[in-house]
């Protein structure tokens, strides 16, 4: 499978870059660290801190899932991911840009990786 390289602009100062390569990850920030393997599987990461770098309250903090539009991870207090579900399982899906379910009408389905691709910037280097 290619390299997949995203790169998201924080807070408009922080750059944390995301190299996905089997279970390399290429990140400039020693707080959040996102292991990925190939295939779509479970991000791990310390979402607590990565939160924080995005400007956002762990609390508050959610994550779309990697393959099914009507799950999310909510962030716990440890900085581990809590798979959720949205209400309306087949009617809702989780809208990462507003943080919340939305009725399918409202919003296309917007899968971790892809939502990554959408908040990229520039290659890893």
């Amino acid at each position: 499978m290619a390299i997949k390289i995203f790169k998201i602009l924080l807070n408009l100062s922080f750059i944390v870059v995301f190299l996905l390569k089997g279970f390399e990850a290429c990140v400039h920030s020693n707080d959040a660290i996102i292991e990925r393997t190939a295939t779509k599987s479970r991000p791990n990461m310390n979402c607590v801190a990565l939160a924080e770098k995005l400007g956002k309250h762990w609390q508050t903090f959610n994550l779309s899932h990697e393959s099914n539009c009507e799950k999310f991870y909510m962030c716990s207090s440890n900085g581990r991911l809590i798979e959720m579900h949205c209400a309306d399982e087949n009617q809702t899906r989780f809208n990462p840009f507003t943080n919340r379910c939305d009725w399918n009408r409202e919003i296309e389905c917007i899968l971790f990786d892809e939502y990554l691709e959408l908040t990229a910037t520039h290659n890893c280097e």
